[in-house]
């Protein structure tokens, strides 16, 4: 099984750097997805995981 993220647009660059110091492959596939109709409790909770603490 693959691992998949979530995130928002303005972290996206943030997670590639973090997943390629860590991820085996020297180029890991990467696919991003705009996110059209979502929770608005879902969309709360991802924004609120990304912040910066």
């Amino acid at each position: 099984m693959r691992p998949s993220f979530e995130t928002t647009a303005e972290k996206v660059a943030e997670l590639q750097t973090w997943v390629h110091e860590r991820h085996p492959y020297e180029v890991p596939q990467w696919i991003v997805l705009p996110t059209t109709a979502a929770p608005e409790g879902y969309l709360a909770w991802v924004v609120k995981e990304t912040r910066t603490r």
